[in-house]
């Protein structure tokens, strides 16, 4: 009897046993098939969302970068401008769109006024994407991310190296180019308008383009570019005059038809400047009165005429130019920099322009490196250079006024300076280096460095300044082309996920 009690107590398990199992395999698999719904669900959304990313990053791009990159000089408000909503796609089984595309002004950094010299503001391209799909349980979802490309406006100073034309003009018609050869190395953007001459093994770690068709080639094999060359890009235009520097100056000094000579010094606490009858000579006499100039965030001088300039214990910002040539006597450099070691020091709020509408030259003196550094050698130039007439150079290239080169019967190599130079130190003129923190930007390149006579000139030591990308000097030029459109340097993006609906 037991036995039969126990036999049927245990057939009523096995059935408890096996209900328990059912209703637990059916609770699992009911949370098993909410899991994978909800998987999917949660996988279709991230899908969505990276494609309403691109979507909104499509609709900042060609609508808000578009408009900006079309717009002249003029045309740039600081008013936000909306943009039209771009039109509905499917996109495999999503829809999207993108909406509230808009340009606006983030900041500027300077007054803003209709210049080309003032306007170097960042302005914000921006768009909303949304992407429309269906869950699994039949829900209608959409998806918004709004993404943001923050740009500034291009200035020469994002330039480490930039010309109009690669040749220079030699006192009889003639050109000659100058080439980037072994030995040069390009840290920064580098863009001419002209054929840019490539030889041997040059090094550009730098984005470099042209607005020709090709380089002109010499044995460049062994160049090496970081970046792929771009050609046929838009020209850099070059303006004849800094007429809003002129304008825009706190001191502006005229050289009374050419009577005045000007010199200006950097020096502890604020810039020093003179002026003297320019038939006294090229240096000021010693009862020149100086007049100081403040350093600031903001100090601009024009002088209309020719500048000496030199200084160093450069502070502030300043953008210096003047009408005729600038002459560098000696250093041109910022405080706290070692002329024997010349760095700029870890996070330096000096800042330094210095534009030309003729030439930019370093003055033939002892302290550059005179009669084959026979008292001195070597310069250091930390600012950002414009020479809007011709060039970047140096002066006194062992020619004679007659055209001929003292030593090889080579021509004259620039135009404009054809005085004699005549000294007993021997032939060759080896200055020592020119070391530039900083940026060129010329309308025809220009020579720092010629063979004759067994050697004249410098050797090249430059390095940009990366701080001038985001951080240009006072009314510093705008880079924008021949129709007056601005060029824009895109400095940031961000995504913001927005909730969806």
């Amino acid at each position: 009897m037991s036995k039969a009690l126990l036999k049927k107590d245990r057939k009523g398990s096995v059935i408890l046993y096996s209900v328990i199992l059912m209703l637990i395999l059916v609770v699992t698999g009911g949370a098993f098939m909410k899991w994978a719904a909800d998987e999917a669900y949660e996988a279709k959304y991230d899908l969505a969302r990276s494609q309403a990313y691109y979507i909104a990053q499509r609709g900042a791009i060609e609508k808000g970068m578009a408009l900006l990159r079309s717009k002249k000089i003029t045309e740039l408000t600081a008013a936000s401008e909306a943009l039209p909503d771009g039109r509905r796609q499917d996109y495999g089984e999503f829809t999207g769109f993108y909406n509230e595309a808009m340009i606006s002004q983030e900041s500027t950094l300077y007054q803003l006024e209709e210049s080309e010299f003032v306007k170097t503001g960042a302005w914000d391209a921006s768009a909303v994407g949304i992407v429309e799909f269906t869950s699994p349980s039949g829900e209608d979802v959409q998806v918004k991310t709004k993404y943001t490309l923050r740009s500034q406006m291009r200035t020469f100073a994002n330039y480490m190296y930039l010309s109009d034309t690669e040749t220079v003009e030699g006192p009889f018609g003639d050109d000659d180019i100058i080439w980037f050869f072994t030995g040069d190395t390009l840290y920064g953007r580098v863009h001419s308008n002209d054929y840019i001459g490539i030889k041997n093994n040059p090094v550009f770690y730098g984005p470099i383009s042209s607005s020709q068709d090709d380089f002109r080639r010499n044995n460049m094999g062994g160049a090496h570019f970081e970046f792929d060359p771009e050609f046929n890009v838009p020209e850099v235009f070059f303006p004849e005059t800094a007429q809003d520097i002129r304008d825009g100056a706190q001191l502006f000094v005229d050289d009374d038809n050419g009577s005045l000579l000007f010199q200006m010094e950097g020096r502890d606490g604020s810039w020093q400047w003179c002026s003297w009858e320019a038939g006294a000579g090229s240096t000021p006499p010693d009862d020149a009165v100086y007049q100081s100039f403040p350093y600031s965030a903001n100090s601009i001088a024009f002088f209309d005429g020719t500048l000496y300039i030199k200084g160093s214990g450069i502070q502030g910002k300043s953008t210096i130019a003047c009408a005729g040539n600038m002459y560098l006597i000696d250093n041109v450099m910022y405080a706290g920099v070692d002329p024997l070691n010349p760095i700029i020091p870890e996070g330096s709020p000096n800042i330094l322009g210095l534009i030309s509408e003729s030439n930019i030259v370093i003055r033939d003196s002892y302290a550059n490196g005179k009669a084959n550094s026979s008292n001195g050698s070597d310069i250091v130039i930390t600012a950002g250079m414009v020479a809007l007439g011709q060039s970047f150079t140096f002066e006194h290239q062992n020619d004679i006024v007659t055209g001929t080169n003292l030593c090889n019967d080579e021509p004259l190599m620039a135009a404009w300076d054809h005085g004699t130079y005549l000294y007993d130190e021997g032939p060759s003129d080896l200055r020592g280096y020119i070391y530039i923190r900083g940026a060129i930007a010329q309308k025809r390149r220009g020579y720092v460095r010629r063979s004759n006579c067994g050697g004249t000139g410098y050797d090249k030591s430059y390095d940009y300044d990366f701080r001038l990308q985001t951080n240009p000097p006072p009314l510093y030029l705008a880079a924008q082309d021949e129709d007056g459109n601005v060029f824009f340097e895109v400095t940031s993006s961000w995504a913001e996920y927005q909730k969806s609906e």
